[in-house]
């Protein structure tokens, strides 16, 4: 179940259906919680991989290869940051 205690309080409070019933709208939050994070891991995953693709596409050739990497370390870890920055914001405004 949860191990909020308020939540704890008024399930033990509650009839049996009851707590049957907000034992299924918890797992069903849960559930799409779940999706949601599979989701946009993916969907981040793939996204830093294009934009590293996308910077060998622009600079491959043009410069060295160690100076390539580089580059697509550099831009991927700010994408990365931004994606992280954006998660905590999400998360900041959902417990609010």
């Amino acid at each position: 179940m949860s191990n909020h205690p308020a939540l704890l309080r008024r399930l033990a409070n509650d009839s049996p259906l009851a707590i049957r019933a907000t034992h299924s709208a918890i797992t069903a939050a849960g559930l799409r919680l779940m999706k949601e994070a599979i989701i946009y891991s993916i969907s981040g995953c793939s996204s830093l991989l294009i934009l590293a693709y996308t910077v060998h596409m622009f600079i491959g050739g043009m410069v060295s290869e160690e100076t390539e990497y580089t580059a697509m370390g550099l831009v991927v870890l700010i994408a990365a940051s931004a994606m992280l920055w954006m998660l905590m914001d999400v998360l900041r405004r959902r417990r609010h």
